[in-house]
């Protein structure tokens, strides 16, 4: 939030943002209507719809709405677009074999986690935590981006 607010008052950048588990067309046409009633009525018309779309209290979701409502209360709302993928988590869309060291696919561990959560044996709920917790990895934001990078590069090599 810090870097956005320094972002918002001492640039013209135009700042996106992308987090997971929200719904894009939801988040959309709330954005839209924030930024039609800000036009013809009051910061709280506009900020008060945009609460209830971003769905969720997950640190990503206080975050967003934090970021667009901060947006709206100092005039830049024009300059920020937010982008959502609908998994509720990022880590769905990585290959896990490209995390863990596993021939496992990424159905064969959600049934083992849903296996572990069934015999309440103490797994975290939330599928990262246990992949850490299981497979003793630690899932940071460098690894996902290393993960990112590998995986673009070898799209990249595959089709030329």
């Amino acid at each position: 939030m810090i870097d956005s607010r320094v972002l918002f008052d001492f640039t013209v950048a135009h700042l996106v943002t992308l987090v997971d588990n929200q719904d894009l067309q939801q988040l959309g046409a709330a954005c839209a209507q924030a930024l039609e009633n800000r036009v013809s009525g009051t910061l709280e018309m506009a900020t008060f719809g945009l609460a209830d779309a971003v769905l969720g209290d997950a640190d990503e979701a206080r975050f967003l709405r934090e970021w667009l409502t901060s947006a709206l209360r100092t005039g830049v709302e024009s300059r920020v677009t937010p982008y959502s993928l609908k998994a509720k988590d990022v880590i769905e869309y990585v290959s896990v074999g490209s995390l863990i060291d596993t021939h496992a696919s990424g159905e064969d561990l959600r049934a083992e986690r849903a296996a572990a959560l069934a015999a309440r044996n103490g797994s975290p709920k939330d599928f990262k935590k246990w992949l850490e917790a299981t497979y003793k990895v630690v899932i940071t934001p460098d690894l996902l981006r290393e993960v990112a990078r590998t995986w673009t590069a070898r799209r990249r090599n595959s089709s030329g």
